[in-house]
């Protein structure tokens, strides 16, 4: 949990002037340009005001825990023209929910992912060795041992930096490795969602217009994105301080998604991400979480903290939300989840995806079938009662590796190629 910072803006004067009622307003990562003067009680012009470059990081830090690395970040990648909001089980924790962030993970268009990395390694982000040492494996982006999905494996990053200077020694250590993973917008954020707006650093009318953008949009519940200062995130207090909440205005400006769109995000996610590997069981667990805390919890809703669900533009994920609200089990949350998968895939998509999985899981029937029956066949052949090589151990592991270490990742037509190959062995 990060330290709790003051919300109210202290009584300062600018160029000797007393300016109380300016200050009020401005935050302190915005100051008058040098050398320019105003009368008392005057509130300076957009193009008067310049930024306050935030205060360099010393390594090693936690990344999901500390507000003054999220601002410098998004202070380098901003100042370079490349837009970023800050997502996953961080911005989770500053949104109200209780949960212990592993890492702080960054949404970057895809074109910019790459610049993004090389901007943090100028500015001294100590970056994987396993990105200079080829024969060398980092946890942070080794694939899973385990055949079975889980609900921990999360999306490998494109780049990752150990701002902590510990490195994991699995992927599910608990304790090292938590820093910041970059990943490109459209694996963490739903094509349905435009790119973020530009940041202070890089607006073409200087940082004092973006501020004023910024607080003209601020009331509108139409609005994609917030940053992480909003008025509506909860103020950590105590008894309740397990959760990062509302950071401090007077921080440089993060982007994050707003509250009620991060719902309705990851049901998205989970509707697209449904046919891979890990069958959409990351952003479920997420979004089943945030259900947990944001819209069913009593204290939140006790506290104003509650999401409204009427802010939520998809009907049938308004309707998915609802349900898992009441049991995310339920055959009504499942059949309002299929709800969800027609009305973005489209009625005949769905239907089409449906059948080729209703074929694959009958291909595996039949797989299966064709390896016991060989088994068999081996048996009576040898004349002994158990199996002698291992040869039903082999077949049971070559129709494995074609089956599933091929289809999983891959379109349900791929599925169907690699068990159709599996059979004919």
């Amino acid at each position: 949990m990060s330290n709790c910072q003051d919300y109210e803006h202290e009584t300062v004067s600018i160029d000797g002037f007393a300016s109380a009622e300016v200050v009020e307003e401005q935050p302190k990562w915005l100051r008058l340009k040098p050398y320019h003067q105003l009368p008392p009680r005057t509130k300076p012009k957009a193009g008067d005001l310049e930024i306050v470059p935030p205060p360099t990081v010393a390594f090693p830090v936690v990344a999901p825990t500390s507000p003054e690395l999220e601002s410098w970040v998004s202070y380098l990648l901003h100042r370079a023209g490349i837009r970023c909001v800050l997502c996953g089980q961080t911005a989770m924790s500053i949104m109200g929910v209780s949960i212990r962030a592993h890492q702080s993970e960054w949404a970057i268009p895809q074109a910019d992912l790459g610049r993004a990395a090389e901007v943090l390694r100028q500015a001294g982000f100590p970056s994987c060795p396993a990105e200079q040492e080829q024969q060398r494996e980092c946890a942070v982006v080794r694939s899973p041992s385990n055949d079975a999905p889980l609900w921990k494996d999360y999306p490998m990053p494109a780049y990752h930096f150990h701002t902590d200077h510990l490195y994991r020694r699995h992927r599910g250590d608990p304790d090292q490795g938590r820093g910041i993973c970059l990943y490109p917008k459209r694996m963490l954020i739903s094509n349905h969602y435009p790119d973020p707006p530009i940041g202070p650093a890089s607006h073409p009318h200087g940082p004092g217009c973006w501020y004023e953008e910024h607080n003209s949009h601020l009331a509108d519940v139409t609005r994609v994105y917030m940053t992480t200062d909003d008025s509506s995130l909860p103020i950590p207090e105590l008894g309740f301080a397990d959760f990062r909440g509302r950071q401090s205005s007077n921080h440089y400006p993060v982007y994050m998604l707003a509250r009620h769109h991060h719902l309705e995000n990851l049901a998205r996610l989970e509707v697209r991400d449904r046919h891979s590997s890990c069958g959409g069981m990351w952003w479920k667990w997420q979004l089943v979480l945030c259900v947990k805390v944001l819209i069913r919890d009593a204290m939140h809703r006790y506290m104003g903290w509650s999401v409204d669900l009427s802010d939520v533009q998809s009907t049938a994920i308004r309707d998915y939300l609802e349900a898992l609200s009441a049991d995310n089990d339920s055959n009504w949350a499942k059949s309002r989840l299929k709800r969800v998968c027609r009305a973005i895939e489209g009625e005949s998509q769905y239907f089409m995806y449906e059948a080729k999985k209703s074929l694959w899981e009958v291909l595996l029937y039949i797989t299966k079938a064709r390896i016991m029956s060989q088994y068999v066949l081996l048996r009576s052949q040898s004349g002994e009662c158990r199996p002698q090589g291992g040869l039903y151990s082999e077949l049971q592991q070559a129709t494995h590796a074609n089956a599933y270490k091929l289809a999983p990742s891959k379109s349900p037509t791929a599925k169907q190629t690699a068990l159709e190959s599996a059979y004919m062995f």
